[in-house]
């Protein structure tokens, strides 16, 4: 999945992506980030709201920082799809990794994919956020 999947969506469209989410996991993480981005991006809010905050908060039911985090989750997705099979599975688990560089994103991602190679449930944030401090990450 890609952003240009998306690019020739309209508002409706995008909406009921991010509103009724078919896929699960970090699939519906994806798309309904990269909805929302491009909904902020192409400014389809307009005219009838006034700008993107005033839209998600009326429109969707969200607030402007988490719609900022799911687009950012998306991004962060995105990136990573192309070194990796697997990927966050939620917002809060992405959130952590949002905040490093793309080399560091990497670093952590592939250890946290590397210590739960066989586990059951995939990494929540608590186990992203240990893992980067463990390597020391966290104070770059």
């Amino acid at each position: 999945m890609d952003l240009q999947e998306f690019q020739s969506k309209n508002l409706a469209e995008l909406e009921t992506i991010f509103l009724e989410p078919t896929e699960t996991g970090s699939d519906a993480l994806l798309s309904s980030g990269l909805a929302l981005k491009i909904i902020q991006d192409n400014e389809l809010y307009l005219p009838n709201s006034k700008g993107f905050v005033e839209y998600v908060e009326q429109n969707l039911g969200i607030t402007y920082p988490h719609a900022f985090r799911c687009i950012k989750a998306a991004e962060l997705l995105l990136f990573l799809q192309k070194h990796f099979d697997v990927l966050p599975q939620s917002e809060s688990a992405a959130r952590p990794l949002v905040k490093l560089s793309p080399a560091n994103q990497l670093k952590a991602w592939g250890e946290v994919v590397r210590i739960t190679a066989g586990d059951k449930w995939a990494p929540g944030k608590d186990r992203i956020q240990k893992t980067i401090a463990g390597l020391g990450l966290d104070k770059a």
